[in-house]
């Protein structure tokens, strides 16, 4: 039997942002993945939970993103991509370029 255990695992949205706690209203999530199926399921999910969200499978077009904004508030990606660089490269990429939280996911 399937429980939903979203009352006793909320997802977080408070961050600790330069010494302070700082509560998103809305967040926004980009998610990076090559994969449509799992990125459809997490985008669900995470929309549910009151995120929005969007995807893109091209690095090329996230870098474009963070030259020309807006934003997300967290960048969601997955560690092989497909291409010629992974998702460790764009990390190291991102975290140079923008101040945002990036988490890698692989399956």
């Amino acid at each position: 039997m399937h429980t939903d255990n979203r009352d006793h695992y909320p997802i977080q949205k408070t961050f600790h942002k330069h010494g302070n706690n700082v509560e998103l209203k809305n967040p926004s999530v980009l998610i990076v993945d090559d994969d449509f199926v799992f990125s459809s399921i997490l985008f669900q999910y995470l929309k549910k939970e009151g995120y929005r969200c969007s995807l893109e499978t091209d690095i090329n077009a996230i870098l474009q993103v963070c030259k020309t904004g807006p934003l997300p508030d967290l960048f969601i990606l997955d560690y092989d991509l497909g291409q010629e660089r992974n998702g460790l490269d764009l990390c190291r990429m991102l975290k140079s370029s923008v101040e945002r939280p990036v988490m890698i996911l692989t399956g």
